[in-house]
């Protein structure tokens, strides 16, 4: 299995839409706690899912993985905060 990470950046529905299709992507795991956004509407939850459908794309919220978690217990003072080691829980979503 190969991972991809994207983000939607401030590229159109159509752009995000061709990026996937090039990588054949048929399965979006969507990792943002808050999966909302009023300045790009289209990769809001309530849609996002719709139009992915639609173009024959699985999506699927995970939004334990996504950002603004507290304090991590066990990764070193000096990072963090800044990223969180979030990789052994998504592979437990496959693996377990």
């Amino acid at each position: 299995m190969i991972i991809y990470t994207i983000g939607h950046s401030s590229h159109s529905k159509e752009f995000f839409h061709k990026m996937l299709k090039e990588q054949e992507i048929e399965l979006l795991a969507d990792v943002r706690a808050f999966p909302g956004s009023k300045k790009w509407p289209q990769f809001s939850k309530g849609v996002f899912p719709d139009w992915l459908s639609a173009e024959g794309i699985t999506y699927e919220h995970f939004g334990k993985l996504g950002g603004r978690r507290r304090k991590s217990k066990e990764v070193d003072e000096e990072v963090n905060g800044l990223a969180q080691p979030f990789f052994p829980e998504l592979c437990g979503l496959y693996f377990e």
